[in-house]
């Protein structure tokens, strides 16, 4: 095989894989985040429902249209001019998404790219009438502030009214500075302020300084009333404590009081406990002697008597009894 066979069965096993993948590829489709997928066939629509993202299978001669749903920025420039005759060039800023279940509805009528004539178009025919309305001087100085809520406004009517199943964002809407383009009429606004910030008189200033002079005299009195009220507080914080320590000490001399009087009457209570057991010994004393009183009354008797006397005269004789009876009234020798 030379080289010519060679290099023609490379290229025509390339061609035939290009050829094999693009038919392949005609067989599904893959829907991107933020999208949905409206089914066509020969530029038809042919289902009536839409599919999110992901990959999905399909006949080769079935397109997906992919529909993009998340907040998209549109700047738009237009031309206009005044009712005075002064023409500007300007550009706005509008955020919108589509609603995902709108966006059949919008692919019908509108078609694949429905922002053409409901968000360019039709910002800068708003922006045209509303320079139409004003003068150069409005739109470009004093109600160049109004025009971003005027612009929002009319937009979201304009959504409503065509179907387009575009959302305006809120707060998201922004009209910038024109430019004139006919007229140096900024040059003259410009030139007005300056003259203006100059043209402040001797008379002016002198009632500024003295509005100022008495600014200052009242923050002077306010300073000083300040600092008297911060000095009655400190005194009245110095009181307080006083007090507090006055109440405390007082609060402790009470406490000893207290415990002096309890100490008192735990002192008396001892006393008279010690008392009554004293006159119930006194008592128990009394009746114990009261009963040996009579215990000895009741043993006073002649008997009783008469056998102490012998007793006593047993002891305290000096008669000597001796060995024989002959002896019993004999004195003891000595």
């Amino acid at each position: 095989m030379n080289e010519s066979k060679i290099c023609a069965f490379i290229s025509a096993t390339v061609i035939g894989i290009v050829a094999m993948c693009m038919m392949a590829s005609s067989f599904y489709d893959v829907v991107p985040s933020r999208h949905v997928a409206i089914w066509t066939q020969f530029q038809r629509v042919k289902y009536n429902e839409t599919s999110g993202p992901g990959f999905y299978w399909k006949l080769p001669w079935v397109n997906g249209v992919h529909m993009f749903t998340g907040p998209d920025k549109d700047d738009v420039s237009y031309t206009c001019g005044t009712k005075d005759g002064i023409t500007f060039e300007g550009k706005v800023s509008i955020t919108n998404r589509l609603s995902p279940e709108n966006a059949l509805r919008t692919y019908l009528i509108h078609g694949e790219n429905p922002d053409q004539a409901n968000i360019y178009d039709m910002a800068e025919i708003i922006m045209q009438t509303i320079c139409a309305q004003m003068t150069a001087r409005e739109f470009l100085i004093t109600k160049i502030n109004i025009t971003d809520d005027l612009l929002c406004k009319q937009m979201v009517e304009a959504q409503n009214k065509s179907k387009s199943g575009l959302e305006i964002v809120e707060g998201m809407v922004k009209v910038f500075r024109p430019r004139p383009t006919n007229s140096n009429i900024g040059d003259v606004i410009k030139m007005e302020a300056e003259h203006r910030s100059a043209a402040l008189t001797a008379d002016e200033k002198r009632k500024l300084d003295a509005k100022l002079a008495s600014l200052a005299a009242d923050k002077q009195r306010a300073d000083e009333k300040l600092a008297r009220a911060r000095n009655i507080a400190e005194q009245l914080r110095i009181t307080d404590s006083q007090e507090t320590e006055l109440k405390r000490e007082k609060n402790k001399l009470n406490a000893e009081k207290e415990r002096a009087e309890i100490s008192n009457e735990m002192d008396k209570a001892k006393a008279a406990k010690d008392a009554a057991v004293k006159l119930i010994e006194a008592t128990a004393n009394k009746d114990a002697g009261l009963l040996l009183a009579i215990e000895n009354e009741a043993k006073l008797t002649k008997e009783y008597l008469r056998e102490k006397e012998i007793e006593a005269l047993k002891e305290n004789n000096k008669i000597y009894y001796g060995a024989n009876i002959g002896d019993v009234f004999r004195l003891n020798k000595e």
